[in-house]
């Protein structure tokens, strides 16, 4: 069954979409759910599969270099993941793994291409998304990370 494009206005890759073009994409994907525990997909899987969260929360995690679990995000409804992947189609960056029963929206990258290329300004309209996303990436990294030369500075005196 497809997914109500209506939905998808508030889904930060498509909001920037017009609303036959979430309509195209909307028809693009079928209904997908998990039960609580189940994953999703793990760290290094082959990508290329977007979940779009209708319900449920969803755990994204990594393994660090000495082998501990690192929980990065837990995503609630209206937000995705599996993005990159569907874009780059490279394999997946995290493991995600179904806190709650979830029901997801599920978008796969060929098809997905397809759109992309029969509707170039849709394709502009991700690229905006996705420069928001890395501005606000790029924002919280100024905050959080400390500038070298005041730490250096700071040691010294």
């Amino acid at each position: 069954m497809p997914a109500n494009a209506a939905f998808l206005k508030d889904i930060p890759l498509f909001t920037p979409m017009d609303d036959a073009e979430r309509a195209a994409v909307a028809e693009l994907m079928d209904e997908v759910t998990f039960r609580a525990g189940q994953q999703m997909f793990h760290e290094r899987d082959q990508g290329g599969i977007c979940y779009v969260i209708r319900s449920g929360r969803i755990e994204l995690s990594v393994t660090d270099e000495s082998g501990e679990k690192l929980v990065l995000d837990v995503l609630e409804p209206g937000e995705l993941c599996g993005e990159l992947s569907l874009l780059d189609g490279g394999n997946r960056s995290t493991t995600a793994v179904a806190l709650t029963d979830v029901e997801t929206l599920v978008l796969e990258r060929p098809e997905f291409m397809t759109f992309l290329r029969k509707q170039p300004d849709a394709s502009l309209d991700v690229l905006s998304a996705l420069a928001k996303r890395i501005r606000r990436a790029d924002k919280l990294l100024k905050q959080r990370v400390q500038d070298p030369n005041e730490l250096i500075e700071g040691a010294a005196t």
